[in-house]
C-alpha cells in the first residue's frame, strides 16, 4: 500500500510554508511578528511529525499481514538500538530488515542511536512534544550588520581592509557575466538572526531543513511500499 496522496500533499504544504518563512525576511524584534512566526513554526513542526507517523503506518500496512490487534503506530525515535528493535517487535516488523533491508536502513539511519546528538528527527519530535504546553519559542532576535564585497564580480585582491563598515580595497574587479572591468562593489548588509529556545538553531533554517528531510524520507520510503 503506497503512501496516501494526502500525506504527500501535507508534507508539500509544510515544505512550502517553511520556504515562505525563510524567504520572508521578517523583523523578529517585533513581538507580534515573532509570535505569529512561533505559531507558524509550531504548526509546521506538528504537521511534519504527524506525516512521519502516517508514513510509518503505511509501512506497517504494507509489511504486516495480520491486521488484528493493531498497535498504535508512530515513526520510531529511539536513542538506543535495543529500544528501536523492541519497538519494531511491538509493531510486528522485526522481519523488516530481512524482507526489505533498504527500507529498514532508511528508518534506522535517522534514529538518535545512529545520528547522535544532532539528530534532526529527535529535535523535531522534541519540539512537537511540547505542543500541549506552548508554541516553539524564538529568542534573542537581533540584527547582524556587515559588509559584502564583490557581489557578482571576480576579484583580484592585492590589499583589502574592512573596518567599521569602511572598505579599503586595492586590486581589480570584473563583472562575472560580461567580463568587463569595474569598480569593486561594496554593499552594506543586514541580517535578522534569532534562535529556537529548544535547540538554539536558527528557527527558519531548522524548519526548512526538517521539512526537506521529511520530504526526502517519505519519498525514499514510498519507493518500497
Amino acid at each position: 500500500m503506497p503512501i496516501d496522496l494526502s500525506i504527500s500533499r501535507a508534507i508539500d504544504r509544510s515544505l512550502k510554508k517553511a520556504k515562505e518563512l525563510k524567504s520572508a525576511k521578517l523583523d523578529l524584534r517585533d513581538l507580534n511578528i515573532r509570535q505569529d512566526c512561533e505559531i507558524d513554526i509550531g504548526e509546521v513542526v506538528n504537521s511534519l511529525v504527524l506525516s512521519m507517523d502516517k508514513v510509518m503506518n503505511a509501512v506497517w500496512n504494507s509489511h504486516v499481514r495480520d491486521k488484528n490487534r493493531k498497535p498504535d503506530i508512530y515513526f520510531p525515535c529511539e536513542a538506543l538500538a535495543e529500544k528501536y528493535i523492541a519497538r519494531l517487535q511491538r509493531y510486528r516488523l522485526e522481519h523488516l530488515g530481512d524482507v526489505d533491508p533498504e527500507l529498514e536502513q532508511i528508518i534506522s539511519q535517522i534514529q538518535p542511536f545512529v545520528a547522535g546528538d544532532t539528530c534532526w528527527w529527535k529535535q523535531l519530535k522534541d519540539i512537537a512534544a511540547i505542543r500541549h504546553e506552548r508554541y516553539p519559542q524564538i529568542i534573542n532576535p537581533r540584527v547582524s550588520r556587515g559588509v559584502r564585497v564583490g557581489a557578482g564580480q571576480n576579484l583580484y585582491v592585492e590589499h583589502m581592509i574592512v573596518s567599521g563598515g569602511v572598505v579599503n580595497f586595492k586590486g581589480l574587479a570584473w563583472d562575472q557575466a560580461t567580463g568587463r572591468a569595474q569598480q569593486v562593489r561594496v554593499d552594506l548588509i543586514e541580517e535578522m538572526q534569532a534562535e529556537l529556545s529548544d535547540n538554539n538553531q536558527d528557527p527558519f533554517d531548522f524548519v526548512l531543513m526538517a521539512s526537506q528531510n521529511v520530504y526526502s524520507t517519505a519519498k525514499r520510503i514510498g519507493v518500497h511500499l
